[in-house]
């Protein structure tokens, strides 16, 4: 065996040691089971086929609710902007009111003083009221007839009740429909941002997990044809324990499938709390008419009062606006239809512009199944929670074997998991926290799928088995080297890579389990 694998490495033109040769048949067993490797590659298409099926079942569940949610989100967001309009033209039609009172007022008492006019039939200034006022009083003394001192009186009267008129209307009603204005525009405007960036996560997610399955599809393809899987030759290509962790197929499966979840979770609190949203404009809005509708009908009232001696001139709007009466169900029954009827135009619009989807099986989009965790993959050969020597100490690690013979190292800073603790709980630490979509949240900068969301499933350490010999050092350790050498061209100029990992188990009889699996 050692002739013909030196006749063909003579044939390819490489020179290996006798010391390298040793080190080769030592490793033979893990690269020359043909049989395992078909099946394996038999486990891997079948899988493949598997999150193939799952993944076009999820792209059309999610592309549906995303349709369905934006699709209500903007029919809330045109009822807010129409709140908020409605809201600012009564605060205008009353504080308008208020001035045009006032000035009437104010030009009720000139003509009372007989300084509204000068000696043309013009408007007089301020100015020349003031002037005005000396001349005439002593006219109007002097030359008073009782007609003209009843109306003058009357005058005086209307602009006494239209002052006072408008003086409570501005600090009672206008006053308080201000405040309403500005309350519900900061309300509206979080609420409107918090909306937007909830569905702009929704959609961020969607991207994230298409970009994983892509990786997954890729690093498949390219799995099939052998060019990313660990070289059976100990002068494979020296590579980074990061970029060979990311040839390894089950680390994209695995981050394909932990992206699936976590775009699960995301999606369950995203739409709580956009549900949470709807709620909170349906309550301030059905709030906001209840309470605009009282400063109106205060408004009318007071107007009523004031033009008492006219009537007939406001009672057609009192009428319209306590005339009957009115309750929160039959508001929010007002406020759910103005929301379906915009919801129903823009779904018209929409199916204007495109054909409308299919409605078979709509039972089976209703629910997006669940993936198993990745320590139960095919691809998968052992996991258990160890320690590995890092300077001068213990790091406490999650050590990972797949069928493809790499061995990743992920590295755990909880305290809790120690050496024996089991790798399920352990992989759970290691899996990103899912942020709720909250105002406090998206202030702290706190969101799902940010950048480097995934640098805690992506190993800190990986190593190819097919290049490493095991060492026992005492009963509980282990030490692993791995061997890598230059290939083609770098093999004039590069350095053979040595590698060592002192490896700590919580139990003798795990460490001889450990040297018993490297070294089948």
């Amino acid at each position: 065996m050692d002739e013909i694998e030196a006749l063909g490495d003579e044939v390819q033109g490489l020179a290996i040691s006798k010391e390298q040769q040793e080190q080769q048949k030592k490793r033979a067993p893990w690269s020359g089971e043909k049989s395992k490797k078909k099946q394996a590659d038999n486990d891997r298409q079948s899988l493949f086929e598997k999150l193939k099926e799952y993944e076009t079942k999820r792209r059309s569940v999610y592309s549906s609710k995303l349709d369905s949610m934006s699709l209500y989100w903007k029919s809330y967001k045109d009822l807010l902007s129409a709140s908020l309009q409605e809201t600012g033209r009564a605060e205008r039609l009353v504080l308008g009111t208020c001035r045009a009172h006032q000035q009437y007022s104010n030009a009720m008492q000139a003509i009372h003083d007989d300084v509204f006019l000068d000696e043309k039939g013009n408007v007089a200034s301020d100015k020349l009221q003031k002037r005005l006022a000396n001349s005439r009083a002593q006219v109007s003394q002097a030359k008073s007839i009782t007609v003209v001192k009843e109306i003058r009186e009357s005058h005086g009267t209307l602009a006494n009740r239209f002052g006072e008129n408008a003086k409570n209307m501005d600090q009672e009603i206008a006053e308080t429909i201000q405040t309403l204005h500005t309350n519900l525009k900061k309300q509206f405007t979080e609420m409107e941002t918090l909306g937007s960036s909830i569905i702009d996560e929704l959609e961020k997610t969607e991207q994230e997990v298409t970009k994983a399955w892509g990786t997954y599809i890729k690093s498949n393809s390219l799995s099939n044809d052998g060019s990313l899987l660990p070289s059976k030759s100990p002068r494979s290509q020296v590579e980074s324990p990061k970029k060979r962790g990311e040839l390894d197929p089950w680390i994209v499966e695995m981050q394909y499938r932990v992206a699936a979840a976590y775009q699960n979770a995301a999606w369950e609190k995203g739409n709580t709390e956009l549900t949470n949203l709807f709620a909170s404009v349906k309550k301030e809005e059905c709030s906001r008419r209840i309470n605009l509708r009282e400063f109106l009908v205060a408004f009318v009232q007071r107007q009523q009062r004031l033009f008492l001696s006219l009537p007939g001139v406001h009672n057609a709007v009192l009428e319209e606006l306590v005339g009957k009466e009115i309750s929160l169900e039959e508001v929010e029954r007002t406020v759910q239809s103005a929301i379906q009827s915009r919801t129903e135009k823009y779904n018209a619009d929409l199916a204007a512009l495109s054909p409308a989807p299919s409605r078979d099986n709509d039972e089976e989009k209703t629910d997006v199944p669940q993936l198993e965790s990745p320590l139960l993959s095919d691809l998968l050969t052992k996991a258990k929670v160890i320690e590995r020597r890092l300077e001068s100490k213990w790091q406490t690690c999650l050590a990972i074997i797949t069928a493809d013979s790499f061995l990743h190292l992920f590295d755990i800073d909880t305290k809790s998991i120690i050496p024996g603790s089991s790798p399920e709980i352990a992989f759970k630490t290691l899996v990103p926290s899912v942020f709720v979509p909250s105002s406090a949240n998206m202030t702290s900068g706190k969101t799902n799928f940010s950048r480097g969301w995934s640098d805690s499933i992506t190993p800190s350490d990986s190593m190819v088995l097919a290049n490493c010999s095991v060492l026992r050092k005492n009963d509980t350790a282990f030490e692993l080297t791995e061997t890598t050498s230059p290939t083609g061209a770098q093999k004039m100029f590069g350095k053979i890579m040595i590698k060592r990992a002192l490896i700590n188990t919580s139990t003798k009889a795990e460490a001889e389990d450990w040297i018993t699996v490297l070294t089948a």
